[in-house]
């Protein structure tokens, strides 16, 4: 039952995207509290830093990451770096625009998308264990004040993009409002008035789930990816000085937690207890998975 991790961490970022200072050493502690706590081979873990985390390298990394899975393993993917949005270009998405990693080659006309994610995670049997930590931002709008010893990950939207989603949001909620008027229409000749007026609301739900549904081809949700988000998606997340030194205030916490439970946590324990440390940078993290895994302990092979 292999055991694998990618760790990216991005520093160094070209101009004119700002540089940080704790993605490195969110890696490295990452990369210790692995091999310590839960038994990865040093030679399973893998670190891409600064210049090494081009978007090809980091999609090759993953590749490495992913093949060969079986049931029984347990991978980790772990990105500390900066985070943003751009428009939704394959239609998949209700909110017109994809989440995206940062890589340090940064190209607004090449992101490295959530689709690109995907289609690497899809790799994955359902019967092994992938677990992606994000330490970054993905709000391409929300700012919020920082002390001298903060530093948000996150690259805002330009405007131009700002604008693309803006049109698309407008031209799906277009589209949405003449599928409601012709699906209400098909309603009011079925239903009698009473059963109209006493069902609305739940009606009016399955109606945009259909439209969902029929706009964008939704696939099933995965039942072994687990994210662990540094915060909230209009919240951004911190680069910040603990310690002595300069930490992602999500991946300084987790660690801190893993560290005083011995490792020995489920993820809600997790998120949990490191939600407390992050609460002062005003950061709140993100366990999403189905609830069956939330029970489950932390990097380790599922149950048989």
């Amino acid at each position: 039952m292999p055991k694998k991790a990618l760790l990216v961490g991005i520093n160094a970022y070209r101009p004119p995207l700002n540089p940080l200072r704790g993605c490195l050493n969110d890696v490295q502690q990452m990369q210790s509290l692995l091999q310590q706590y839960y038994g990865f081979p040093a030679e399973n873990v893998r670190l891409l830093r600064d210049a090494e985390a081009t978007r090809q390298g980091i999609l090759d990394g993953l590749a490495w990451l992913v093949e060969g899975a079986q049931a029984g393993d347990v991978l980790v993917f772990h990105y500390s770096g900066h985070g943003s949005q751009v428009d939704d270009d394959s239609g998949d998405e209700w909110e017109c625009r994809d989440e995206i990693l940062v890589p340090y080659d940064h190209d607004w006309d090449n992101p490295l998308r959530d689709d690109d994610l995907k289609a690497v995670f899809d790799r994955v049997p359902l019967a092994a264990n992938l677990t992606f930590i994000s330490d970054s931002c993905h709000s391409g709008t929300v700012n919020k004040a920082l002390t001298p010893t903060e530093i948000p990950r996150v690259l805002f939207v330009p405007p131009e993009i700002q604008e693309r989603i803006a049109a698309k949001v407008a031209r799906r909620d277009a589209e949405y409002q003449a599928f409601l008027a012709a699906e209400y229409d098909r309603l009011a000749r079925e239903l009698s008035p009473q059963d109209l007026a006493a069902r609305l609301q739940e009606l009016l739900a399955q109606i945009l789930n259909k439209f969902k549904q029929n706009r964008f081809q939704f696939v099933d949700t995965r039942l072994n990816n687990i994210l662990l988000a540094a915060c909230q998606d209009v919240q951004t997340s911190s680069d910040a000085y603990i310690g002595g030194d300069w930490h992602g205030a999500f991946t300084y916490n987790l660690a801190k937690t893993i560290v005083e439970a011995g490792g020995n946590l489920t993820y809600a324990d997790l998120i949990s207890r490191a939600s407390q440390g992050t609460a002062a940078y005003q950061q709140t993290p993100q366990l999403e998975c189905p609830a069956e895994l939330k029970a489950l302990p932390i990097f380790q092979p599922f149950p048989g």
